[in-house]
C-alpha cells in the first residue's frame, strides 16, 4: 500500500504563502460550475452567523475513520451503520486505548452511498512524541477493530504511516443535521475533484452544526467552519505545502482545549500582519499561572520558537468565554445561546 502524496514541507514564512496553489490541472471554475451546490432552507441553523469561530473545535486526543459507505444513524454507535453490539464494544474499546473519537468515512458523491462487501479503509490519527502521526490499514468491518492494539500504531502489522499526507474529511451527516449534508456534501466532491488521491473524505459528525459547513484535516486536527469549496481547498493546499494553518474560518486544533485554541487563532493572526506565518510545531501553549476573579476569563501563554532557531517571542493572551444571542444548536432545535470566545488582550511578555 502506497502513500497518496509526497512529504510535505514545514518551516517559519517571512512572507504570505500562496493561497491559490491547487493539486490538479483543470480549473476551480469549471469544477464548481459542474456541481450542484443546493440551498438552505430560512431559519436553518448555519444561517446563524453569531459567534466567533476560534475555540470550538472538539478537543480529542486522537481520532479513528473508518470507511463505512451507506446511510449513517444519527449517533454512529446507534446499530443503524453497523452491528450495536459490535458499536456498542467498539466505543469503549476507543475510550480505553488512548481516547480515541471515532468518526465514519465514506468517499464523495454516490460512490459513497454504495455498500460494497470487501475492505474498509481506516485511518488513525494523533500527536504521538510530540509529532502528530498519520496511519492507515484496512480490515474488513468494524469488529476487525476490536483485536488491534490502538495505543501504539506502529505496532499493528499491517499498518503503513503516512509522512506528509493531509487528510480532508468534510462533515455530511445528514441524520445529525440537514446544514451539514446540504453544505458539507458538494464541497467534498468539489474537494475530491480537485485532489484525486483518496485524501478527501465525506465524514460523520464534527460538532457545531451551527457552524456548518465544517471540516477537519488529519492528522493536524485543525478544524474549519463556515467554508466554501475555494477556502477549504486553500487551507488543505495551504497546510500540505508549507506546513502552515490557514486562519481563514479556523475553529482551532481539535489536540488543544478551548482557550489554547482561541489563543493560537490570535496570535497567528498578530504574526500575520508582520508576514510571518508559524510552522505547525512552532507555537507552544501552556495556562497562564494568573487568576482572575471572574471565571469567565483565562489566560494562555504561547510561545513561538523560529524553525531557523533565529527569533523567539512570547505573548499572554487573554481570554473570556461568553455567550452569543438564542441561536439554535442544530436544525429543528429551540435557540439557546452557544459558547463564544473573545481575545480580551495580547501582552507581550
Amino acid at each position: 500500500m502506497s502513500t497518496y502524496l509526497s512529504e510535505g514541507k514545514s518551516g517559519t514564512h517571512n512572507s504570505p504563502v500562496s493561497r491559490t496553489s491547487v493539486a490538479s490541472n483543470v480549473t476551480t471554475e469549471k469544477v464548481l460550475s459542474a456541481i450542484r451546490f443546493p440551498g438552505v432552507p430560512q431559519n436553518s441553523c448555519s444561517t446563524f452567523t453569531e459567534g466567533n469561530l476560534a475555540g470550538t473545535a472538539a478537543h480529542e486526543p486522537g481520532w479513528i475513520a473508518l470507511e463505512q459507505p451507506g446511510a449513517w444513524g444519527r449517533d454512529i454507535f446507534d446499530g443503524v451503520a453497523f452491528d450495536s453490539t459490535v458499536a456498542q464494544a467498539l466505543e469503549k474499546k476507543l475510550a480505553d486505548e488512548g481516547g480515541y473519537r471515532l468518526l465514519l468515512i465514506r468517499k464523495p458523491g454516490r460512490l459513497g452511498q454504495v455498500v460494497q462487501d470487501g475492505v474498509r479503509r481506516v485511518f488513525l490519527a494523533r500527536r504521538i512524541h510530540g509529532q502528530d502521526q498519520l496511519f492507515t490499514f484496512c480490515v474488513k468491518g468494524p469488529a476487525d477493530l476490536l483485536e488491534l492494539s490502538l495505543n501504539d500504531p506502529s505496532q499493528i502489522p499491517f499498518a503503513e504511516r503516512l509522512p506528509g499526507t493531509v487528510l480532508t474529511l468534510v462533515c455530511a451527516h445528514a441524520k445529525r443535521d440537514q446544514c451539514c449534508a446540504l453544505r458539507g456534501r458538494p464541497i467534498a466532491r468539489f474537494l475530491d475533484q480537485m485532489r484525486p488521491g483518496g485524501t478527501v473524505w465525506e465524514c460523520s459528525h464534527l460538532s457545531g452544526h451551527r457552524l456548518a459547513p465544517t471540516a477537519m484535516l488529519l492528522p493536524s486536527g485543525y478544524t474549519y467552519g463556515r467554508i466554501s469549496a475555494e477556502s477549504m481547498l486553500a487551507a488543505t493546499s495551504c497546510l500540505e505545502e508549507t506546513g502552515v494553518p490557514l486562519v481563514d474560518n479556523l475553529r482551532g486544533r481539535s489536540s488543544l482545549p478551548a482557550a489554547h485554541q482561541v489563543a493560537e487563532v490570535a496570535v497567528r493572526e498578530l504574526l500575520l500582519t508582520e508576514q510571518i506565518e508559524p510552522g505547525i510545531e512552532e507555537l507552544t501553549f501552556e495556562d497562564a499561572p494568573q487568576k482572575y476573579s471572574d471565571s469567565a476569563i483565562s489566560s494562555v501563554h504561547v510561545k513561538w520558537g523560529s524553525a531557523r532557531g533565529a527569533e523567539t517571542r512570547a505573548w499572554d493572551v487573554v481570554v473570556k468565554l461568553g455567550k452569543t444571542a438564542a441561536v439554535p444548536a442544530s436544525c429543528g432545535k429551540e435557540g439557546k445561546p452557544a459558547k463564544s470566545y473573545d481575545v480580551v488582550e495580547i501582552r507581550p511578555l
